[in-house]
């Protein structure tokens, strides 16, 4: 189940960091409120997968996913370009994350 917590945790980070672009400097107080709300989130859901999991591989993780969320929500609603290395590298980061997760 930790696993599980942190992966949901990397995806709040990349909630967080969207709506912080959409608060536009803070000037956007819904925005500002959920970018604060996904943050507590992340934090907390992180806080408890590394109950289980050791810290370092967690933080690994949890930025991965964050990352790959975010250039995903980018490309697929934004219509933000994604490059051929960049999906393969992206790819290379979920296979090193399936490769921590299977090896811990």
């Amino acid at each position: 189940m930790s696993w599980f917590y942190l992966v949901l945790a990397g995806l709040f980070e990349a909630g967080w960091l969207i709506f912080l672009e959409k608060s536009a400097s803070f000037s956007k107080p819904p925005f500002v409120f959920l970018a604060c709300g996904s943050m507590a989130i992340s934090l907390y859901l992180f806080a408890i997968s590394i109950k289980d999991i050791e810290v370092a591989i967690a933080y690994m993780v949890w930025l991965g996913v964050g990352v790959c969320s975010l250039i995903f929500f980018n490309h697929v609603f934004l219509g933000s370009a994604v490059s051929l290395m960049q999906g393969i590298f992206m790819l290379l980061l979920f296979i090193a994350i399936i490769g921590l997760k299977v090896s811990s």
